[in-house]
């Protein structure tokens, strides 16, 4: 546990100074400051489609951080014999990837309580209601990020860092889409395909289960739910 945590905190350390990090959090602030604008336009509506529109801005800009951080601690260290160096340690495979996964995870999180901070302070400085459930609901998606970036990790370990890029971003979107998918399953919209497209369905990520922002328009939830939620995001991760 100790070597684990060790590599993941260095790994950490040398990631969060890298150009590609930097570049994705200022795209993320760049982006929830744009969202004013989306506000600006609906007319207001006490804050609520600020908050939907940041927050769907800085889950995008997390999944597509969580990916990159991934492949780059992972896939491409394995691609360019970096991974031997650190393996010809006292350090197991298993070690290795968990290390990694858990800097992939940290930087998620840290990006994650910035921007959450930056949309916070947005709508508490434009007057806008659920300053509070806009931090809240942002740092919950980390549990999304942590997902992104083990899917990421899963197919790094065994492909190349394009073709882990293509797997990890199509489960990313179908994910998103799982929702729509088993509504048109209970519809029977994919007559014999049916059984199949309920299997693909139960081993993809149920992604809009760490979205809160609902909890804005009326929607209630119980420390249960969010538990099992967390749960839900921590055990598929």
């Amino acid at each position: 546990a100790r070597q684990v945590a060790h590599l993941a905190w260095a790994g950490f350390l040398q990631l969060v100074r890298t150009r590609v990090y930097l570049n994705i959090l200022v795209a993320g602030i760049a982006l929830v400051l744009a969202s004013l604008a989306v506000e600006r336009l609906s007319a207001g509506e006490g804050g609520r489609v600020l908050l939907d529109v940041g927050a769907a801005f800085i889950a995008l800009v997390v999944a597509v951080l969580a990916g990159v951080v991934s492949i780059t601690a992972v896939t491409r260290e394995i691609e360019s014999k970096v991974a031997n160096v650190v393996l010809a340690r006292p350090l197991g495979r298993v070690e290795y990837v968990l290390g990694r996964f858990g800097t992939a995870a940290a930087l998620v999180l840290l990006a994650n309580l910035c921007l959450g901070g930056l949309l916070a302070a947005v709508l508490a400085l434009t007057g806008g209601e659920h300053a509070g459930l806009a931090f809240a609901a942002v740092v919950f998606a980390s549990l999304e990020g942590f997902v992104i970036a083990a899917i990421a990790t899963f197919f790094g370990v065994g492909s190349s860092s394009t073709m882990s890029a293509l797997f990890t971003t199509t489960v990313f979107v179908l994910g998103r889409l799982s929702g729509e998918l088993s509504l048109l399953i209970e519809r029977g919209k994919f007559g014999g395909a049916t059984p199949l497209l309920k299997a693909v369905h139960a081993v993809l990520p149920h992604l809009p289960a760490f979205d809160l922002t609902p909890l804005a328009h009326g929607t209630t939830t119980t420390a249960i739910d969010l538990a099992q939620r967390a749960a839900y995001g921590g055990l598929y991760a």
